[in-house]
């Protein structure tokens, strides 16, 4: 996804469902500039990206109910940092300005929330009575 040049403007439908995730900002941004140069005038970008405002709410939330949570990770400014792992997360504001510079139109960005037995198989805490947490799906075009 670093080097989409020999898509561009073809697709006419991108999913990217978790995917536009590289470990650091700068990489994360390339991609998310090369998946939107490779759609068509009248294509369509569709794409779950991990929130970085979930994370921020579940650490919260947890350390507010002095739940600690083994699992969940660390945050490291818009890295999620899990197991050695590092994986770029995104707010709204971001989404919007990543769209922005790649002159996309958003259509819809709205949470998908997740089942709290869902994020307790993660390691990520069970927190039934609080708001579920999500990512952020996105619907955008050229234009």
């Amino acid at each position: 996804m670093r080097d989409l040049a020999a898509f561009r403007r073809s697709v006419d439908l991108a999913l990217a469902i978790t995917s536009i995730s590289a470990p650091s900002t700068k990489v994360t941004t390339r991609m998310f500039r090369e998946v939107a140069a490779s759609l068509t005038r009248d294509g369509t970008l569709i794409a779950v990206l991990a929130s970085l405002d979930a994370l921020h709410y579940l650490h919260d939330l947890a350390a507010r109910l002095g739940r600690p949570l083994r699992g969940a990770g660390r945050i490291e400014g818009d890295v999620f940092v899990e197991n050695g792992e590092r994986q770029k997360f995104f707010t709204p504001d971001e989404i919007r300005e990543r769209c922005q510079e790649c002159d996309l139109t958003i259509i819809r960005l709205e949470p998908v929330r997740y089942p709290w037995r869902l994020m307790q198989s993660f390691g990520w805490g069970y927190f039934p009575r609080y708001p579920r947490l999500w990512d952020w799906y996105l619907v955008a075009r050229p234009g």
